[in-house]
């Protein structure tokens, strides 16, 4: 698992989440991830998620600021609850 940070720089740093065995237990017997079978156009994606995000900035703003906490949760092996 990896923290991404993007920079206006277009520069990428990747930095590693480091966790207990048993956190990624939790994790893959508290997540579900569902196939749908359906295709579309990742540049049609690409555009739609432009022109929305000037309209979500306060809600991408606050998913970001929560990284750092559930960073800490992961390493830590904390329980949300």
């Amino acid at each position: 698992m990896n923290v991404f940070t993007f920079h206006k720089n277009d520069d990428v740093l990747v930095d590693p989440v480091f966790y207990r065995p048993e956190v990624r237990r939790e994790l893959e017997n508290n997540l579900m991830l569902f196939y749908t079978a359906l295709k579309r156009d990742a540049n049609e994606v690409l555009q739609a998620q432009n022109e929305k995000t000037v309209k979500n900035i306060h809600i991408l703003t606050e998913m970001k600021n929560l990284v750092p906490k559930l960073r800490e949760v992961i390493s830590v092996g904390k329980k949300l609850y």
